[in-house]
């Protein structure tokens, strides 16, 4: 933030000017209104019930039969240990590539424009796929939807580019999450849940994710907060805003739950996706009271995920 003041003003109103733009900055950073907590946790169980949809019609669902690779499919301890390594290895690499991009708004808006495009274009692919094996859509109706996947891409890329449809974005990545929670293994799948949260928490209050957020605290930020956002990599929700990674791992853990619940039957989990929602949206609201609102931004996986974790304990023993 500039603490030179321009001409005509002094040191004390150059003060209260810095004093402005950090309130109208803190307003816009990752989740720090209760207001966009609701939102965010009805735009991932929305995503999840689309998801879900065969394990809420149908208790004997069909997975699709891909192999997620580099990932392996088996189970066991030392597979979850293995996909977990690949997971974050991912993971960080992408936070390292965002931490030194950041600054450069157009590399990180062409970039962000060819993940959208790519993972919208799979999204519909994957799940016209997985409801037309479960006998929700038929055999055209699937065709159908895989040849305009492009088209897709294409819209999701182009909103991306204008900074637009954000609840879209957000529930295009809690779907990406639930296409985890289907082609992973169960072990695989809460292991990653829960390092999340832990990546998260450390991440944000000590590593390159709070340091991108300051970063950006710094960066001309406008009452409207778009200089603040990373384009297509961030979500407004009403007054606050949310990476696309936390919608990822609401999608999975909202998926995860329902799916492994509807082995005891639909009525199960129905009401297990709706416990979990309950308990992200609790959570979110904690950590805007408790953490967001003290420093301006803060971890928006750590308690939500922690808060769920008794509902993801029955999920697995399903």
């Amino acid at each position: 933030m500039d603490e030179c003041p321009p001409p005509g003003e002094g040191p004390a109103q150059c003060r209260r000017s810095s004093a402005r733009l950090h309130r109208h900055a803190r307003a816009v950073m990752p989740a720090e209104r209760g207001s966009g907590a609701g939102l965010a946790a009805a735009l991932a169980a929305s995503a999840a019930i689309l998801g879900s949809l065969p394990a809420l019609i149908n208790t004997g669902a069909r997975p699709v039969p891909l192999q997620p690779l580099p990932y392996s499919s088996s189970e066991g301890v030392e597979t979850a240990a293995y996909n977990l390594a690949v997971f974050f290895s991912l993971l960080l690499a992408a936070t390292v590539a965002l931490y030194f991009l950041a600054s450069r708004r157009r590399l990180v808006k062409l970039f962000s424009l060819f993940v959208w495009f790519a993972l919208s274009t799979g999204i519909l692919q994957f799940y016209a796929f997985l409801y037309y094996i479960n006998g929700i859509v038929n055999e055209r109706a699937a065709a159908c939807a895989i040849a305009a996947s492009p088209l897709l891409g294409a819209s999701v890329a182009y909103l991306v580019y204008r900074e637009r449809g954000d609840a879209l974005l957000g529930i295009l990545a809690s779907l990406a999450g639930a296409m985890l929670a289907w082609l992973l293994p169960a072990a695989t799948v809460v292991a990653i849940l829960l390092s999340l949260a832990v990546y998260d928490y450390f991440m944000v209050n000590r590593g390159l994710l709070g340091r991108i957020i300051q970063r950006q605290l710094k960066m001309n930020p406008r009452p409207e907060g778009r200089g603040l956002l990373i384009p297509g990599f961030t979500v407004r929700v009403k007054s606050a805003a949310l990476g696309t990674g936390d919608f990822v791992a609401y999608g999975a853990m909202l998926t995860f739950v329902a799916v492994r619940a509807s082995a005891r039957g639909v009525l199960a989990a129905a009401i297990l996706l709706l416990l979990s929602a309950l308990v992200i949206y609790a959570g979110l609201r904690l950590t805007l009271s408790l953490i967001v609102r003290a420093r301006g931004y803060g971890p928006a996986l750590t308690l939500p995920t922690a808060l769920a974790l008794p509902l993801i304990a029955v999920a697995l023993l399903c």
